[in-house]
């Protein structure tokens, strides 16, 4: 009736988010990013400097929402740009192969780039909560993890690999509960009476 092959322990999802985005705040913290908010007028600076911290998360969230946009937008019109200007007897990069290539060329736009890419994974994780896609939260998950290691947050460095390891041999251990898993089961919403054991 108990036991680990009838439920499954996970952190919470809006804890591994604040810790995401408080390692986030590690990687901007000398990047002039909260001025660039200040001066763009998204934020005031109190918020902007408490955005590093994932104080309050929701604001946080908006201004990580905010700079993934405007990073992406920044980059898709410089490569409309590039593709401008080509010759015709020129071969077109593709947009992922730009990119890489201009990282090799420029550390500025190689920072920039690799944080665009970790807005787009800490989005991504938001949305699988929020959509109780199972899947794509373990996807996204696996690839939050090495920045915890990588930024030294000690705490998520360490449980959140156990964690997945435990979430990924599911499919062996406890077939059955993968199965509720999937299929949206351990994803409750505030408005259920439900217990909710599996953290989101």
């Amino acid at each position: 009736m108990y036991g680990e092959d009838h439920f499954v322990m996970m952190l919470g999802g809006l804890h591994i988010e604040m810790a995401a985005f408080k390692t986030f705040g590690s990687w901007l913290e000398d990047s002039e990013w909260t001025s660039v908010l200040e001066n763009a007028q998204v934020t005031s600076p109190g918020t902007a400097d408490s955005s590093l911290k994932a104080s309050p998360v929701t604001t946080t969230r908006r201004t990580h929402q905010v700079t993934a946009y405007t990073l992406y937008r920044l980059l898709s019109n410089a490569y409309c740009q590039y593709k401008d200007v080509l010759r015709y007897d020129e071969v077109i990069l593709e947009f992922e192969e730009w990119c890489l290539e201009l990282s090799k060329q420029s550390p500025h736009f190689k920072f920039w780039y690799i944080t665009l890419k970790f807005e787009f994974t800490l989005l991504i994780f938001i949305r699988s909560i929020r959509e109780a896609n199972f899947l794509l939260y373990i996807e996204a998950l696996s690839k939050i993890i090495p920045w915890f290691f990588d930024l030294d947050h000690t705490n998520y460095s360490r449980w959140l690999p156990i964690r997945l390891r435990d979430t990924l041999q599911l499919p062996k251990k406890n077939p059955e509960t993968n199965r509720a898993i999937l299929s949206g089961n351990p994803f409750c919403h505030q408005d259920r009476e439900e217990i909710f054991l599996f953290g989101f």
